[in-house]
């Protein structure tokens, strides 16, 4: 069985480049844009937009239409706006919400011992351990 995983993570590292990233968002509605308003998308000069999108283009992301001396970049396919489409709505899911749920039932039994000690009661487990007495606690 062929693997698609090498040329998966290079398509996969193409799009990852912020700016490249810009100018494919920019392009999902549809319209073409030229070299030089892909540029201003992504904040980038012009010669390094166009390098981007010749990257884009061999890679069969994009394609250019000549109209007189400009050239206008669009999606190549509706098959590259799906799987944008696809990765953008994973990438608004936020992967590090502001309370995670608890990987430990707390209603478990022995689950305090499962949880990661804090800092004090990892010094009183350690005093008790080496013998000796906690020491009194500070106002």
């Amino acid at each position: 069985m062929q693997t698609i995983a090498p040329e998966l993570a290079e398509l996969a590292g193409l799009i990852a480049d912020p700016g490249r990233a810009s100018i494919l968002s920019r392009l999902m509605d549809g319209r073409p844009q030229t070299a030089s308003e892909l540029a201003l998308v992504a904040g980038v000069t012009p010669q390094t937009a166009s390098w981007h999108l010749s990257r884009m283009v061999e890679r069969a992301l994009l394609k250019v239409e000549r109209r007189g001396p400009r050239r206008f970049y669009r999606l190549a396919t509706p098959l590259v706006a799906q799987m944008l489409e696809g990765m953008m709505t994973v990438a608004a899911i936020d992967p590090h919400p502001s309370q995670p749920p608890p990987r430990i039932d707390p209603e478990m039994p022995g689950s305090d011992l499962l949880r990661p000690p804090c800092r004090r009661a990892r010094r009183r487990r350690h005093r008790r351990d080496a013998g000796s007495r906690p020491s009194q606690s500070r106002p």
